[in-house]
């Protein structure tokens, strides 16, 4: 048969309890008296490093910082952001520009050559031996002269003309070659439709027969 004693075990936990705290006021007792607590706590204190920071004091009399002001920018003052402008393949050793179509040089076209000058119809002359100088002719003195002579959009003589270009090396036979000449009926030219002057290089051959 057991037998339970709870009243014997609950006093004996507080005699416990009490003799505990009784021994921790003796030992504090004990630490006071011995000088032992006072030197602990002087180091205790001495191994605590701390810095103590002291922020300044504001001035009372210093204005208030400006406050930002907001103010509306039209479209004109706003900043444009940069143009990127892609660049394109290489044509020909150049860069295409892909922003703008690329100007196309234009090719330079020889102008058409003029039409030529026609003649419209022949030069007619008079026979040279109607105009044989007679002295040459009696002394048997032969030659040629080349003749020039220049004509208008009509057919007709300009002033000055005709004129010896190579002479025969005779004067007299040279002036019957301007005689003939004179003397000779000219075609008209024409370049297109439109005439036009015209010269004309011809011999006079003085030849005995």
């Amino acid at each position: 048969m057991n037998h339970y004693f709870p009243t014997s075990q609950a006093v004996s936990r507080r005699s416990v309890a009490l003799g505990g705290i009784a021994g921790l006021h003796v030992l504090v007792v004990y630490m006071f008296a011995s000088g032992l607590a006072v030197k602990m706590i002087p180091a205790a204190v001495q191994s605590i490093d701390a810095t103590v920071m002291v922020a300044p004091r504001e001035n009372p009399t210093a204005p208030p910082p400006p406050q930002p002001t907001m103010r509306r920018v039209p479209l004109d003052e706003q900043p444009v952001p940069p143009l990127i402008v892609e660049q394109g393949p290489i044509r020909d050793g150049f860069t295409v520009n892909l922003e703008r179509p690329v100007p196309v040089q234009p090719q330079h076209v020889e102008p058409p050559a003029p039409p030529p000058v026609r003649v419209l119809g022949q030069n007619r002359f008079p026979n040279s031996e109607d105009y044989y100088p007679a002295g040459e002719r009696r002394l048997g003195i032969e030659g040629y002269a080349t003749v020039r002579a220049c004509v208008d959009e009509n057919g007709r003589l300009v002033e000055g003309s005709p004129s010896v270009e190579r002479s025969s090396g005779n004067a007299r036979l040279d002036a019957g070659a301007l005689n003939v000449a004179r003397a000779g009926r000219y075609a008209r030219s024409v370049q297109g439709t439109t005439p036009v002057p015209n010269c004309f290089r011809f011999n006079v051959d003085f030849q005995m027969r």
